[in-house]
């Protein structure tokens, strides 16, 4: 169904377009400040307004700290002008760290400013959480806590032991560090960091042995203040109502993470526009958004409006543009959550199968791969917003957020492989018609058919599987109305038969999956808590994923689940308010591969009764 427009795409696309806008938008964001951000937003604008896109404009959201969308708050603007963290005792090992001129990365983001004479600060080492949290008295107060330890989860408690700052030291990358998740959403009690390469911090670690004491002189110019976060938008007008969302995270310093989808969904955008406009192509049956915007934050605003155009499906871009073949990386398509699977899974892999098979070249890890639901800017795929939106990436963890991460290292025949497959998906499901929509039906039973051949799991994981594939099958009605989804019903209860029956077949073969139940006799413990666990049901109180940013600040830190960017994603996305918290584990031990054993249960229980005590969540008894 898709044959024809791959081939119009692979000649229209081009990957030295992708990687020049590619470099434009990495070298404005690459500064991690809102002034830089704001030129990001009007550079994507403008390139909307000249790709031929409609009703170009930008959505502001609440860069305050206080405002929510969701369980999301965005940080407080920040603006950074400068920041240096120097060594001055002992004499002999003076030098410079770091400098946020040199690399913007040294600085962690929302870091208050210092005197503007700068600060001298006895430098400490923290190593170990655990010992720090039995030592009550551990003496930090007016010190840089230096650590390896990631900043995000020990600032709060640097700043109740009264420390000035942190430094940290990247031990498992190279390059330095981004840290855009310390000191939020309003860095009350004025911390600030620095980020340090792998060579650096351990230069500094043999100072700390040596010296009795050491001291850094550290200045910060810069400030917070509530303004406000961009979204960019612009759609590819349909024929309905309906809409496709495409979306790709800004302003992020990385020129893979995530320069590339945002410059991707700019190419597609005005190949798209300008066939329309030459008739080389029809006005679409279902209108398709770009979006460019803050990662999750753009997301879940747009999601929590209560008028908004309504999504039958979209697509992410993140991280993309690494040499497949130099740097084994594989183009990854993360899929829908296994609480709601979709058709869309399915249909992204066959258009990525036949596009990348004639490449004619192996690598380790194949040229493209399939991977579980991640959570992130698939946020629409939650069952709450029920709009599946799978997303590509391609997997390089060595150099996410990291100053390695440049616009030269990108490859431009990567950058229009997966530009070609996401142009693909998005125009043939924004087109489908009754036909189409068949064909994907038909594509998504057959990629279950192949997990069932595939499958090595217990019997009950087998009947997960079958579920899951009878919902995704089912979730191809989003595409349908009116007299298609009458003629679309007989196919998918045949198609529906046909899992069923190869259910019943793998089962009875010669040497069937046994339960997915661990062995050995239960502890009278284990029983109390499985009977609890069956008569409490969660009911999801806040629309989306959790980050628990909104809890008040002293459950902050004494909360062992967050803050995060998300939490318990698992167990959130598998409470529809009819499973039980027992259903619910199981449920993520067939998602996860592992055989339940109760040993989770216990931490599960107290993670929902926890939402449950701040509002998050409520319970209704069986």
């Amino acid at each position: 169904m898709f044959e024809q427009f791959l081939q119009y795409a692979d000649k229209s696309i081009s990957g030295e377009r992708i990687k020049h806008m590619t470099e434009k938008i990495w070298r404005s964001d690459r500064w991690s400040k809102f002034s830089r951000f704001h030129q990001t937003a009007m550079m994507a604008q403008s390139a909307m307004r000249s790709a031929g896109l409609s009703n170009v404009n930008i959505m502001p959201l609440a860069a305050d700290g206080r405002t929510r969308y969701g369980d999301y708050i965005i940080p407080q603007a920040w603006e950074a002008r400068s920041g240096e963290l120097r060594i001055v005792h002992p004499k002999r090992s003076a030098r410079l760290l770091a400098s946020y001129k040199q690399s913007s990365n040294s600085l962690m983001m929302y870091s208050a400013s210092t005197p503007p004479s700068g600060m001298e600060l006895e430098i400490v080492p923290w190593d170990d959480m655990r010992p720090l949290r039995r030592r009550q008295d551990s003496n930090c107060f007016g010190k840089l806590v230096f650590t390896g330890m990631y900043p995000a989860s020990i600032w709060r408690e640097a700043a109740k032991r009264g420390a000035s700052g942190i430094v940290y030291a990247n031990e498992k990358q190279d390059g330095i560090h981004w840290h855009n998740y310390c000191f939020v959403p309003r860095n009350e009690k004025k911390l600030f960091g620095f980020s340090l390469n792998r060579e650096d911090g351990q230069w500094l670690k043999q100072v700390l042995r040596q010296a009795p004491r050491v001291i850094a002189h550290a200045r910060v110019d810069a400030n917070l203040f509530d303004g406000r976060a961009e979204t960019v938008m612009g759609i590819v007008r349909g024929q309905s109502s309906d809409e496709m969302l495409a979306f790709a995270h800004l302003y992020e310093p990385g020129a893979w993470d995530n320069a590339s989808g945002c410059a991707s969904l700019l190419e597609i955008s005005g190949i798209l526009c300008r066939a329309i406009e030459k008739g080389l192509l029809p006005r679409p049956r279902r209108t398709i958004r770009f979006m460019l915007g803050w990662e999750c934050y753009s997301l879940m605003a747009w999601l929590v409006q209560k008028k908004r155009p309504r999504p039958v499906a979209g697509l992410t871009m993140d991280g993309l543009g690494r040499d497949i073949i130099k740097n084994n990386a594989p183009l990854g398509i993360h899929g829908t959550p296994e609480a709601n699977p979709a058709y869309t899974d399915a249909f992204l892999a066959a258009i990525a199968e036949a596009y990348l098979k004639d490449k004619g070249r192996i690598v380790e890890n194949g040229l493209w791969k399939m991977f579980p639901f991640a959570a992130g800017d698939s946020l629409p795929s939650d069952p709450w917003f029920d709009v599946p939106m799978p997303y590509l990436y391609q997997p390089v963890r060595a150099i996410w957020h990291t100053s390695i991460d440049t616009a030269d290292q990108l490859s431009a025949e990567s950058l229009k492989w997966s530009a070609v497959i996401g142009a693909t998906y998005l125009w043939s499901l924004a087109n489908a018609d009754g036909k189409d929509v068949a064909w994907i039906a038909g594509e998504t039973a057959r990629h279950y058919r192949e997990r069932f051949v595939d499958f090595r799991g217990e019997v009950d994981g087998l009947q997960h599987l079958r579920d899951c594939g009878v919902k995704a099958l089912d979730s191809v009605l989003k595409l349908t109305d009116g007299r298609e989804r009458k003629r679309l019903i007989p196919l998918l209860k045949r198609l529906r038969s046909d899992l069923y029956a190869q259910y019943d077949l793998k089962k009875k073969r010669p040497n069937p999956p046994q339960n997915h139940t661990a062995p050995g006799r239960k502890t009278g413990r284990l029983k109390r808590l499985e009977k609890s666990a069956a008569l409490m049901i969660p009911v999801r109180r806040v629309p989306g994923l959790l980050t628990l940013q909104t809890l008040p600040e002293d459950a902050k830190s004494n909360c062992r689940w967050g803050p995060d960017y998300h939490v318990l994603v698992k167990p959130i996305l598998w409470a529809d308010g009819k499973r039980s918290v027992l259903e619910i584990a199981r449920a993520i031990c067939f998602e996860t591969g592992k055989v339940y054993d109760g040993k989770d249960l216990a931490d599960l229980i107290d993670s929902f009764r926890f939402l449950d005590q701040h509002g998050y969540i409520s319970f209704k008894r069986r």
